[in-house]
């Protein structure tokens, strides 16, 4: 019987300690952003197709999944107040699974690797991949496809009018 109590009390013990939180608050993120301008139109307004942002020298650094790459300049207090999570975020709307359209932010940071250097790459058929620990995520649901990875960082994200805002 002391068994069986142990033995259930052991598994209890190891789903909890695999068990994540819908939104990260690991690393800081405070980001906003106009929908309606370029590049940052491409996330709002075609579902399926996200975006990466880096920031680096005062300077935002927005990629699209064909590998085009807009620089945008900060200004001073953007400069001062952004915060891009571990290694930047990945934008966009999810195509399946999202009813309310909703704007997803993750980090683009790998997870499993957990350093700012290993930078997933995304493609354009709406996949995540370190190229590093050669995990893939969805990013219609953030969780890894390949291997045991826990899900890919997610951030809170707010939309009013054409305005975004992510943070933890």
């Amino acid at each position: 019987m002391a068994i069986a109590v142990a033995a259930v009390a052991f598994s209890v013990q190891s789903c909890e300690s695999n068990s994540y939180k819908v939104f990260s608050n690991k690393y800081r993120v405070q980001f906003s952003a106009d929908l309606s301008l370029p590049p940052f139109n491409q996330a709002a307004d075609t579902p399926g197709r996200f975006i990466t942002v880096r920031r680096f020298a005062g300077k935002l650094t927005v990629t699209d999944p064909d590998g085009n790459s807009t620089d945008v300049e900060l200004t001073r207090e953007q400069d001062m107040v952004f915060q891009m999570g571990l290694a930047g975020l990945i934008l966009g709307k999810p195509a399946l699974d999202n009813d309310r359209m909703e704007m997803f932010a993750y980090d683009l940071g790998c997870p499993e690797c957990d350093v700012e250097l290993y930078r997933l790459s995304v493609s354009i058929d709406g996949f995540a991949t370190c190229e590093h620990c050669h995990n893939k995520w969805t990013l219609t649901d953030g969780f890894c496809v390949t291997g045991e990875s826990r899900p890919l960082y997610r951030y809170r994200t707010y939309v009013s009018g054409q305005q975004l805002t992510v943070s933890n």
